[in-house]
């Protein structure tokens, strides 16, 4: 008599949706469909430093019309708290933060405004020769913030850094 060889189908029928599990997961490649990945430029932009503000006015406008050219949106601007407040919390010098601000939306751009280093009356005792320094109340600071985003929200800058680094 013939014996006839018996297969185990269960183990070969478990193989088989596992073969067809892992191509499906995998993903075959045919050449694709044809379409084009697009990035788009609302979240391109461009971080010049700190000097920005101190440019002249010519210097400015180049270098803001560079950026433009390059299709970024967003200007990254450093709006140090020691130059708007340099002798204590009662008054702001704005003009600077006014010009470079200006400057920006006029191109259409966005403004992602940085409010960073501390005044030397507001620094704490222990770290007073370096603006680095957190200030030594953290109110003194909001108060800064807070009143920086109450001027410029009116002319469309929303988005805020809190400190640099």
């Amino acid at each position: 008599m013939k014996r006839l060889l018996r297969i185990p189908r269960l183990p070969l029928v478990a193989l088989s949706v596992l073969l067809v599990m892992l191509a499906t997961a995998c993903g075959f490649q045919t050449g694709g469909n044809g379409a084009t990945p697009t990035v788009s430029g609302t979240k391109v932009g461009v971080s010049p430093g700190g000097g920005l503000m101190w440019e002249s006015d010519a210097d400015l406008a180049h270098d803001l019309d560079n950026a433009a050219a390059t299709g970024a949106k967003w200007i990254r601007l450093d709006v140090n708290w020691t130059g708007v407040q340099p002798t204590g919390p009662a008054t702001f010098q704005w003009s600077y933060v006014d010009r470079a601000v200006g400057a920006i939306r006029a191109r259409g751009m966005n403004v992602l405004m940085t409010l960073d280093y501390t005044p030397a009356w507001a620094r704490q005792a222990s770290c007073a020769s370096s603006m680095y320094c957190p200030p030594a109340n953290p109110a003194t600071y909001a108060a800064f913030a807070g009143a920086a985003a109450a001027r410029y929200a009116p002319v469309g800058v929303h988005s805020y850094e809190i400190w640099n680094e």
